[in-house]
């Protein structure tokens, strides 16, 4: 993971919203979609669990897979 991602999932978490943190981020979230990216984020997030009152990052994948262009 690079910190350029971990910089997006902060801003996702920060804001609680895909939308709102793509506009934070000046680009579409279509963007790292098409590069394939995105999809290789959510692989390495699906499935992590919940740890104390920090964002789960399974919980994060599954907003950005049901908010991907179709």
């Amino acid at each position: 993971m690079t910190i350029q991602q971990l910089h997006y999932i902060i801003t996702i978490s920060e804001t609680g919203s895909l939308n709102k943190a793509s506009e934070i981020l000046y680009m579409p979230f279509s963007a790292p979609a098409e590069g394939g990216r995105t999809e290789e984020l959510v692989k390495k997030l699906k499935g992590i669990p919940c740890k104390g009152d920090n964002s789960c990052p399974n919980q994060l994948a599954i907003a950005i897979e049901q908010n991907l262009p179709k």
